[in-house]
């Protein structure tokens, strides 16, 4: 009759049940791991000499295209559904020679001549705020002559957070565009994204 052979008193397992040497190995092997991610943090160099890197912000998204003026309002606002913004504050200004400051218009819908107030501008800047509180600027500018409103160029610079928010200043630009081809010549259009 052939016995089993029975565990020597270092491996036995107090329940009877051998236990292989491996475990153990990996037990020890498990522990000196974790009291080494808890010894070598604490015994790393803390220097203010050098302070975190913030990354560098870089140009803000700008697009030039072709649209009617006065679908500007229209395209901003549906556009602002599909990047997660919302307007904060939006401020026209006057249509001015470009390099030369312009006055602000006063928030009416029509001018003194009758002109409605949007068609009047020559640039309207939004003050934009994302769903997580960051905020940034949309600035559409009409580079045609003052009496162009159709199929003028336009150009679209957004400019999201102090760190890059390029996905989102991108996401702007690029649907405002898109909506404004979609509106050109015509007075409504489904949105096709």
């Amino acid at each position: 009759m052939i016995s089993k052979p029975t565990p020597s008193p270092a491996h036995a397992d107090p329940s009877g049940a051998h236990r292989p040497r491996t475990d153990n190995c990996r037990a020890v092997a498990t522990a000196v791991a974790l009291a080494a991610n808890l010894i070598l943090p604490a015994c790393a160099p803390r220097s203010s000499a050098y302070p975190p890197v913030e990354p560098l912000r870089s140009s803000p998204a700008t697009l030039t295209c072709a649209g009617d003026w006065d679908d500007v309002t229209a395209a901003v606002e549906v556009s602002l559904t599909r990047c997660w913004l919302a307007i904060e504050k939006r401020t026209l200004y006057e249509f001015a020679a470009r390099g030369t400051p312009a006055d602000p218009i006063k928030e009416a819908f029509y001018t003194d001549d009758g002109v409605p107030v949007a068609e009047a501008a020559g640039r309207i800047e939004y003050d934009l705020v994302t769903i997580s509180g960051v905020t940034g600027t949309l600035v559409v500018e009409r580079l045609g002559q003052p009496a162009d409103l159709a199929n003028v160029p336009i150009r679209l610079t957004c400019s999201i957070g102090l760190a890059d928010e390029r996905h989102i200043e991108t996401c702007m630009v690029d649907s405002v565009r898109l909506r404004l081809d979609q509106l050109l010549d015509t007075d409504t259009a489904p949105v096709h994204w």
